[in-house]
């Protein structure tokens, strides 16, 4: 067996330095850059300094990643209290979350008797107690009348905070999914006592929003998610209060649909737990996946894919659509049309591809790009473009993707309900652009969804944009055709070399990698692949031992 020494490439050292120092300045701005202003009517931004009022089980515990791999140690977490103090507020409402700390320590302690308890005789791993029972944070104490009076401000801050990880997938019930009674009834207690109230979504997923949409009366919903560690740090409430203060203009767009009942997810029935199987799960959509089921079946969501708002407002003008077998390019002014703040617009290239053969989703993204920060009245077009072969869809029977016949809607806008058809591309005959085969076949029917019958998703004046639009005609033979070639055998390693060689060996050129590798049994090998522990660590890790030479990393904490 060869021996790999750790070498460990973490900081040892208690003093920052200047790339850690650089690190956090990126991960700073990154954060920002990716919160998703919900709603606004006006509440926001904040003006600097003041008295803050906040609640909520994020505000002291925020999550600044995931569990298990989504999860990194870092050097320290600035939580959104410190955030907001260290931006020039006076949170108000330390007793609060004084309360809160206190029932979540009650919570830990009660949950670590109950592993012990569980585990105790049983062979089973600690670790893998963690993933099928993590610890879930109990419900916020209630928020008071004192607490409202001592607040002393109009404007009160709600922090929702949900974890998310491998190993638990998330159930529609209170305080996973839905909002804790308790939220809600602090979040209704605040709209009492508050002139502001502003919800701020710590989470990793999607959550169910019907609440606060239609009965919280909140002034603004801010996605700040999960803000992520770069360079070992978690700066996820400096970079939150850089959003609520306006020094960064939220740019932000969602990366998925958040629905308006837990039911409007295709797969809701049969996720997880809720058919009573967690073995197996069947992906039935096929091409629905996401936004493409909820335009092509017409469901409305309650925050569109691609969606996301600003503290001022963009034109969108596309000056240029061309397009050939090769490529289609746009060319897009986009014009801050605000008189106020400074902003980025992300502009989203969607397509919709004719029905013939095979069916097609409503639309599809094909390309996206995000501008530089607009002062009002500033403009800047941007050059945005993508493989003609990109809008080819798979033909099973052929295994083949294939450029049906017909015409190609190209849309732009800022979400996927915000778009207008700017061009028509239209192929004059069916293409090829990749022959394939198909491997790993289903060795069981599979029932997927057909949008046959369903109307899709429209709005007013669709059509006649279709037919206001640029024509272009396509050339299907000028489209070309990858060929797949598949491997008929798998190569063999060399026979064992007599002598050892080590990594060494191979970094200095006296042995090849095949060399090294094919002294190695086939348990080896099977080890080094699925990352078990090597070496002179001892025993096996559940998780894997890549982490081993860098302290901090989730894989072996």
């Amino acid at each position: 067996m060869v021996i790999f020494m750790a070498k460990f490439f973490a900081s040892t050292s208690p003093e920052i330095s200047g790339r850690e120092k650089r690190n956090m300045e990126r991960a700073r701005k990154i954060a920002s850059q990716g919160m998703v202003l919900l709603s606004n009517n006006g509440a926001l931004p904040l003006a600097g300094g003041g008295k803050i009022a906040l609640f909520g089980n994020g505000g002291r515990k925020t999550v600044k990643g995931g569990t298990g791999s989504g999860d990194v140690n870092s050097r320290f977490v600035v939580n959104v209290e410190q955030g907001l103090e260290e931006a020039g507020f006076q949170v108000t409402t330390g007793d609060w979350l004084d309360r809160y700390d206190k029932a979540v320590e009650e919570a830990r302690a009660a949950y670590g008797e109950e592993m012990r308890a569980a585990v105790e005789g049983s062979g089973v791993m600690p670790i893998l107690y963690l993933f099928d029972h993590p610890f879930k944070e109990p419900a916020v104490p209630p928020v008071t009348e004192e607490d409202c009076r001592k607040a002393d401000t109009d404007t009160a801050l709600f922090i929702v905070a949900r974890n998310s990880g491998e190993g638990k997938d998330r159930r529609p019930v209170a305080g996973e999914y839905g909002l804790f009674p308790e939220e809600e009834e602090n979040i209704r207690i605040l709209r009492k006592h508050f002139r502001k109230v502003i919800i701020i979504l710590n989470v990793g997923s999607v959550v169910d929003t019907g609440f606060l949409r239609r009965e919280s009366g909140a002034d603004a919903i801010l996605l700040m998610s999960q803000a992520g560690n770069i360079g070992g740090y978690a700066l996820a409430g400096n970079a939150v209060a850089d959003v609520l203060t306006g020094a960064v203009t939220p740019s932000g767009k969602l990366t998925g649909t958040w629905t308006r009942r837990y039911e409007d997810f295709p797969s809701s029935a049969t996720f997880s737990h809720n058919n009573g199987d967690v073995e197996s799960e069947r992906y039935e959509e096929g091409i629905y996946v996401g936004y493409r089921y909820f335009d092509s079946f017409n469901i409305t969501p309650a925050y569109p894919f691609g969606f996301g708002l600003s503290y001022t407002t963009f034109r969108m003008e596309t000056e240029r659509v061309e397009a050939d077998g090769e490529k289609v390019s746009l060319k897009v002014r986009v014009t801050n049309t605000g008189d106020r703040y400074a902003g980025k617009e992300v502009v989203q290239v969607y397509y919709s591809a004719p029905w013939g053969k095979l069916e097609k989703p409503y639309q599809e993204l094909a390309a996206f790009g995000k501008t530089g920060e607009l002062a009002p009245g500033e403009s800047q077009c941007l050059e945005i473009s993508f493989p003609t072969t990109r809008m080819a869809s798979y033909d099973q029977e052929q295994a083949s993707w294939i450029l049906e016949k017909g015409e190609y809607c190209i849309r732009v806008g800022n979400s996927s309900r915000n778009t207008s058809v700017e061009a028509v591309l239209v192929l004059d005959g069916d293409a090829v652009t990749e022959k394939l085969s198909n491997r790993l076949v289903l060795d069981c029917d599979m029932k997927e969804l057909s949008v046959k019958g369903r109307i899709s998703y429209s709005y007013e004046g669709e059509q006649e944009q279709r037919k206001a639009a640029p024509r272009i005609t396509i050339d299907a033979g000028t489209i070309s055709c990858r060929e797949a070639v598949y491997r008929k055998e798998n190569p063999q390693l060399p026979p064992a070399p007599g002598e050892k060689i080590t990594m060494d060996d191979v970094r200095s050129g006296r042995a090849s990698l095949e060399a090294l590798t094919a002294q190695l049994t086939v348990e080896e090998m099977a080890e080094l692949c699925v990352g078990t522990a090597r070496g002179g660590m001892g025993g096996n890790s559940v998780i894997g031992a890549a982490s081993a030479a860098c302290p901090g990393a989730a894989g072996d904490t």
